[in-house]
Formats: structure tokens, sequence, C-alpha cells
């Protein structure tokens, strides 16, 4: 199968759980220079680009075999602030693919968002990532 073709805009991951700690807050507003958190009900708000470390940790079974991804930009968008301490449900979705060819070759563009939601409503959203990146398409015989 060429591995273009596992790439169907609309791929979803399984739902998976989100609970940040304080200790994890903590430290990731420590590496980006986000210290100290705000405090907002007894819990932290968490660093606004905390969500990209789910791209790490969930599986997206249709990006396996495609070789080294190269990250192009991210935004987030936040309905309600993520809070530690609190349980969310997240999803991933694959939401565009595009080929591009340029001077190296033939390069495809993928698209995600990362959804968050209210653990007791998934209607309810409380943030959305969307994440760009891209990675080269390998000719048989070239590299």
């Amino acid at each position: 199968m060429n591995r273009i073709d596992q790439l169907d805009v609309g791929l979803k991951t399984d739902p998976f759980k989100i609970i940040v700690t304080r200790e994890e807050a903590e430290h990731f507003a420590k590496i980006v220079g986000e210290l100290p958190l705000v405090e907002s009900g007894g819990h932290q708000i968490v660093p606004v680009t905390y969500p990209i470390i789910y791209w790490q940790r969930v599986d997206m079974p249709w990006l396996e075999g495609i070789g080294p991804l190269v990250h192009g930009e991210q935004s987030f968008h936040y309905d309600n602030p993520l809070l530690t301490e609190k349980e969310y449900i997240g999803q991933i979705e694959l939401v565009k693919v595009e080929e591009k060819n340029g001077k190296l070759g033939t390069v495809i563009w993928v698209e995600h968002d990362l959804t968050g939601y209210e653990k007791e409503n998934t209607e309810e959203v409380i943030f959305t990532c969307k994440t760009k990146a891209m990675f080269k398409v390998e000719v048989e015989g070239q590299r």
C-alpha cells in the first residue's frame, strides 16, 4: 500500500484521557518560561501550548511508516482554560492532506486537530490545537 493512501481525511484516534498534574504543568511552564501559573478555583491554568505533548503520547496509526515529520506550524484556541488535576477527554483527527512538489521533490503536508472536551459533557469543547507538519515522499531508488 502507498503510504499516502493511508492518509484519509477524517481518521480519528480513540478518545483518550487528559489529566495534567500540578507538577507536570509547572515543569512544562518552567521549560517554556511561563511561571508562575495562574490559580483558578483551586486549580492552576495549564500553559496554552501544553496540549502539543499529546502528539508524542497518542498513537496515530495512519502516520506509521511515513518517516520523520517536520513540524510546520501550530495554533491553539481555548473556549475555557485547561486546568490541572481535572479530567478531560481528547481526540486527534486528520483534517487535511496536501501534496506539494518543489525543488526537493514531493512533500506531503498533514494537518491535525486535537480537541479537548469536558469529561462530563463531551459536547463542550475546551480547546482545539491545530498542528501542521510535513514529510518527504521517498521515491523508490532515490534518497
